[in-house]
């Protein structure tokens, strides 16, 4: 019974839900035909993990009775259903009853149909002061804008059709704000998916559209302050980056001095994504200053608080493995040791052991220590598929630096990278991103197994030849120093 929708719903329910599920059950307002209550209580003896077989419950439940097998299969799907149901819409309307905002709009919506302009007015001036004490992400300037659009209605109904200047200027500067900053995020995410999103018509997509727009000139000439001034124009500044690769260093420092200054005034979840979105851009355009840039901005995150989630989950398996890899870019494995050996334990706890073994075999493959490195691969179980690549990635290049000392590696390495070709093709979770990365690490990988230890003359002269004008996606940064090492010794 334990894989079921609402058995898996029921797990997550606290203590105190479940006592309110079972009044919410009882009620003739809500729950309306069969009475539940009886089967919700047998079902619920075995809370949380219902670790039960489902012939075993049945026999339990139905236990005196002369129904058939038939029928008690029946049954027993009927009430499962028909609870999950009511699961459901609890969840919904316990949800809705905390939702101090959604409530209110709705009850503000309610009372401008029934044409109850005192009352909404009401509920508007409580909305808008609510709004302006919480602090919300960016996607939540659409609430404001939707509240205000309703307090210029309710407004009226009071004959204060003279008080809606400033709520139309204040729902236009919030309209704007969602616009600058769901354009960059789209921008952004666009960006790091460019290997897939191939428009037919440049000019038609986002990029074409944002460019027809002065943004600088948009900032030189707007005369407004405050928060919500300083909002915007991080996020212009981000879309001038996304927009112009090129000009990223006159931009750039301009964007990184005024985050760090102002860095109070935005809430966690809009500096945390502003910290992502700089991360992205910085991984997704390779360029050999960019890892001291990412690092820097690791560590400012870091000391700043912003780069751990606020939920259970502290640290993402993303954000760790970013971290690790952006210090062992930089030689820093004592920073990357301490990084992991003090935040290991943000990590969910089911995942910490293999994320363990996957930074000890990264950071021993950087110390030179690589039969070590695979020690901790092959300790460490598959389970994330991102995770899972890095750690098949990782393992090739041990095998790469050992033939230099171990000749016999040189086959185990072939079967490694023929294994990785079938895993490219065949694995059905593997992102295109991640398949043109793994196939242009294969191809930079046969350039430096053929130079280094082919028989073949031809195959070298090729080899040299697919180095020099080698062009590696982002993330393969290993390659390029491979590569360089091996053209440096041909000049030398």
């Amino acid at each position: 019974m334990n894989n079921t929708k609402l058995t898996e719903l029921l797990s997550t329910f606290s203590e105190s839900e479940l006592k309110e599920f079972s009044l919410f059950l009882k009620s003739p307002y809500f729950v309306k035909g069969r009475n539940l209550n009886g089967y919700f209580n047998f079902l619920i003896k075995y809370y949380p993990h219902f670790n039960i077989s489902k012939n075993d419950f049945i026999k339990k439940y139905f236990k005196g009775t002369e129904y058939t097998d038939e029928k008690k299969n029946k049954l027993i799907k009927t009430y499962n259903w028909e609870l999950l149901k009511f699961a459901e819409e609890f969840t919904a309307v316990n949800s809705f009853r905390k939702n101090i905002y959604s409530r209110n709009e709705s009850l503000l919506d309610e009372f401008i149909i029934r044409k109850l302009g005192k009352s909404a007015e009401e509920v508007y001036l409580f909305l808008n002061e609510y709004l302006k004490k919480n602090r919300v992400n960016h996607f939540d300037y659409i609430k404001k804008i939707f509240t205000l659009n309703s307090g210029t209605i309710a407004k009226r109904l009071v004959s204060k059709g003279n008080e809606t200047f400033e709520i139309y200027q204040s729902e236009s500067e919030n309209l704007l704000s969602f616009f600058l900053h769901h354009a960059k995020y789209l921008l952004g995410s666009i960006s790091i998916q460019k290997h897939q999103y191939n428009p037919k018509n440049p000019s038609e997509n986002i990029s074409g559209f944002l460019k027809n727009i002065d943004l600088e000139k948009y900032i030189d000439e707007y005369t407004g302050e405050g928060e919500n001034f300083l909002s915007q124009k991080l996020a212009i500044y981000n879309l001038l980056i996304l927009l112009y690769p090129e000009k990223f260093e006159k931009y750039f420092p301009v964007l990184k001095e005024m985050f760090e200054e102002n860095i109070s005034a935005f809430g966690k979840r809009d500096s945390m994504n502003n910290i992502a979105l700089l991360l992205n851009f910085l991984s997704t355009n390779y360029d050999e200053k960019h890892k001291r840039m990412t690092f820097e901005i690791i560590n400012f995150a870091i000391e700043r608080g912003i780069y751990f989630e606020e939920e259970a989950v502290g640290l993402t398996l993303f954000s760790l493995s970013k971290a690790l890899t952006a210090a062992l870019n930089l030689g820093e494995t004592g920073w990357a040791e301490n990084f992991v050996k003090n935040n290991l334990n943000r990590i969910l706890p089911e995942h910490q052991f293999n994320m363990k073994m996957f930074a000890a075999a990264h950071i021993e493959h950087y110390k030179g220590n690589y039969e070590l490195s695979l020690k901790h691969i092959s300790d460490y179980k598959m389970f994330d598929e991102v995770i899972n690549y890095r750690v098949r990635e990782l393992q090739i290049k041990n095998f790469y630096k050992l033939i230099k000392n171990k000749p016999e590696y040189l086959e185990t390495l072939v079967s490694a990278i023929d294994s990785f070709r079938h895993y490219l093709k065949e694995s059905k979770k593997l992102t295109g991103s991640h398949y043109n990365t793994g196939t242009n690490f294969i191809e930079g990988l046969n350039a430096l197994v053929n130079f280094n230890y082919s028989n073949s003359e031809k195959k070298k002269a090729d080899a040299i030849f697919k180095m020099k004008n080698f062009k590696p996606t982002p993330k393969n940064e290993w390659l390029i120093n491979e590569m360089q090492n091996e053209i440096r010794k041909l000049k030398n």
